[in-house]
């Protein structure tokens, strides 16, 4: 599976993204804790999964700049 991701075009960075961002969200959830595994994380909804994470970092910038100066 991350050979055909990086098939596409994708680094490993973005597997990385994916993986920190879907195991911060679920790991505490009983319901999604047990589909923290690479065929979920890297599966059909590899792509989905990635634009969420990236518009997640995104806005994590974005905010932290934004009150930066007050650090």
């Amino acid at each position: 599976r991350l050979r055909m991701i990086q098939d596409t075009g994708r680094t490993i960075e973005d597997v990385r993204l994916v993986t920190r961002r879907q195991f911060a969200e679920w790991k505490d959830d009983p319901k999604m804790s047990k589909f923290i595994r690479p065929k979920t994380f890297y599966g059909n909804q590899f792509e989905s999964y990635l634009a969420t994470a990236r518009r997640n970092e995104s806005e994590r910038a974005e905010k932290e700049g934004r009150y930066a100066k007050y650090a």
